[in-house]
């Protein structure tokens, strides 16, 4: 899951042509659009729950790297798909 959001991000970050980024714009503001009204709303109490003593207990170690492999192939998924598309082809 993490690759496959970071190579989507490494497309909508290097469009090819100027019609995709015209193309990634309008997709970029839906989905800010999204963001800043729903997810925000949402955000507060889902981290008030993270930071809860009886959530943080309930952490373990293999919870810990599912999130760090998430993050960490998500970073490297859009790195790798960004500079391919901006600087090879």
């Amino acid at each position: 899951m993490g690759a496959s959001v970071g190579w989507l991000i490494g497309v909508l970050i290097a469009p090819y042509t100027e019609g995709e980024k015209l193309e990634f714009a309008q997709y970029v503001g839906i989905v800010s659009t999204f963001v800043s009204g729903y997810l925000v709303a949402k955000l507060d109490p889902t981290i008030t729950k993270i930071l809860s003593p009886d959530y943080l207990l309930a952490l373990t170690a293999t919870a810990g790297f599912r999130v760090i492999v998430f993050s960490s192939s998500l970073l490297v998924a859009t790195l790798i798909t960004f500079v391919f598309r901006k600087y090879y082809i």
